[in-house]
């Protein structure tokens, strides 16, 4: 199936609004006016994204080719494609508008969401194959740190030069969604705690079944690990992003405000519960 095929009632968008989109849409248009708006679209489009590949009725090769499809929209506004793909849903032409946008710093935003892709592409492959310990931290950069820098460049118009307790702060961010996605990531094939070369190795062996049983009974301590890490840890790192001084205060605060409650309750109140 080439990806001009995929139909965009395939790829529809999900009725149902999340409940950070409601929240931010409340205030951001308010505080950021046209630029809050484009934060919306911009944490939507992924959104979206992410819940065709990980609940689309679609073959892994055609959600490597919805992939491909996607990453050729940044491509586009790049110069280096000229055809839009074929038959675009309302998402993905939201998408392009928003990265099209006559902004300070456009190539940098689009080049962020390129790396967004192309992690989600990556995933993909990944059918419970975990990554190492320096592989995951890699991963996980790749993810927040484009996720994070291109809020930061639509929203504020400014470039992102994130201190290393920030870096740190942010990478425990993501353990913590690993932590309560646990049950959710695993039914997907995807695993977020390192394993040992040797333990990859010897899982890359094995068949999908046993795979599945082997991760299973070996994840279990590496998610008491990262769970008592971020309960101990996140709320104090969070208080690194008071020494980014191209982030406004009020974002300063919403930060610390989440992560010292919503999101440590959430770890707090997760389970290994595969």
């Amino acid at each position: 199936m080439s990806v001009e095929a995929l139909k965009a009632e395939k790829v529809g968008c999900l009725e149902d609004k999340y409940l950070t989109s409601r929240l931010m849409g409340m205030f951001l248009p308010r505080i950021a006016g046209e630029k809050g708006a484009d934060l919306i679209n911009f944490y939507n489009y992924f959104r979206w994204v992410d819940d065709v590949v990980d609940e689309g009725p679609m073959s892994r090769d055609d959600k490597k080719y919805f992939m491909e499809r996607q990453m050729s929209i940044t491509e586009v506004v790049r110069g280096n494609r000229d055809e839009l793909p074929f038959n675009m849903s309302k998402e993905e032409l939201d998408f392009y508008n928003n990265l099209n946008k006559d902004r300070k710093l456009k190539n940098e935003v689009v080049t962020q969401a390129w790396i967004l892709l192309s992690t989600i592409k990556d995933d993909i492959n990944r059918e419970y194959i975990p990554r190492t310990k320096r592989e995951l931290r890699h991963y996980n950069f790749r993810v927040v740190l484009s996720s994070v820098r291109a809020a930061a460049m639509i929203g504020n118009e400014k470039e992102l030069k994130e201190k290393k307790e920030f870096a740190e702060f942010l990478q425990t961010w993501t353990s913590s969604a690993s932590c309560v996605d646990v049950r959710e990531d695993f039914e997907k094939g995807m695993v977020h705690f390192p394993f040992s070369e040797v333990e990859i190795d010897k899982i890359q062996k094995m068949g999908i079944s046993k795979r599945k049983e082997y991760i299973k009974e070996n994840m279990r301590d590496k998610y008491k690990e990262h769970k008592n890490y971020v309960v101990n840890n996140m709320g104090r790192q969070s208080l690194s992003i008071f020494g980014q001084e191209e982030v406004p205060l009020w974002q300063k605060l919403f930060t610390v405000a989440t992560c010292s409650t919503r999101s440590c309750i959430k770890v707090i109140n997760s389970s290994y519960n595969i």
